[in-house]
């Protein structure tokens, strides 16, 4: 009860950017989290506030830190982020029809994980921004987790986002995987009703990064007016803004 108190405070802050007094709650309650879920919990609300104050390093080392406390190693480290990439690239590239058939998956269930791919959402963006070098390792991380364990709302940026790498190497096969990997991820967020908070990303960066090479530009707009009206809905500025 006390926890689930603390961390309405903590949200409450948020919403009134009151980042510092947010960030200086979770770190006065952290050290009484004993539950790893709990931990992530407050943890997220910190990258929330990190990322607002455009702190993408200190938004990025808290959200490994959060992958750590739930058993999942990300390295932070540039060479030892290709390294891991390398190593978990073999699991995600199948062929276009095994991509196909992710859709039909059964959902993720273990809440921890589902709080893993939450996270690894959120640093998304950051890791692109601050930290390329981080972003095939935290997004193949993702998928692998996927098609082990389920699919989710939240594994559908970093679906999209390995689709985004594989694209980017040019060869006829990654194009193809690309162009499946982001219509699975548009699939997963159209799936909910309402649009998840996620959406407006998943819109805007297939509309500029697969869509555009792959459909006609009517429907690359199409993506983009829908990732610009359900970011005003949910309040997304960041991919509001970008969709314009």
């Amino acid at each position: 009860m006390a926890f689930d108190i603390n961390l309405s405070l903590i949200e409450g802050h948020f919403a009134q950017y009151n980042y510092g007094e947010s960030i200086r709650l979770v770190e006065s309650i952290l050290p009484r989290c004993f539950k790893p879920r709990d931990r992530v919990r407050c943890l997220m609300q910190k990258m929330n506030c990190l990322l607002a104050q455009g702190k993408l390093h200190e938004t990025i080392v808290t959200g490994l830190l959060g992958l750590s406390t739930l058993g999942w190693e990300v390295p932070i480290d540039d060479d030892e982020a290709r390294i891991h990439a390398a190593m978990m690239r073999p699991r995600i590239m199948l062929d276009v029809s095994q991509i196909r058939a992710i859709a039909q998956m059964h959902t993720l269930q273990e809440e921890n994980l589902n709080l893993l791919q939450e996270i690894i959402s959120i640093i998304i963006l950051p890791v692109y921004m601050a930290r390329p070098v981080l972003l095939p390792s935290v997004c193949f991380t993702s998928v692998a987790i996927s098609l082990e364990y389920g699919i989710s709302t939240a594994g559908a940026y970093a679906m999209l986002m390995s689709g985004v790498i594989l694209g980017s190497e040019g060869t006829q096969e990654n194009l193809q995987r690309s162009y499946h990997y982001g219509k699975l991820a548009i699939q997963l967020i159209e799936k909910e009703s309402p649009p998840p908070a996620i959406a407006p990303a998943i819109y805007q960066v297939y509309a500029g990064h697969i869509g555009v090479f792959h459909q006609p530009m009517s429907d690359v707009l199409r993506y983009l007016q829908q990732a610009a009206s359900i970011g005003q809905a949910v309040f997304n500025v960041d991919y509001t803004c970008f969709a314009l």
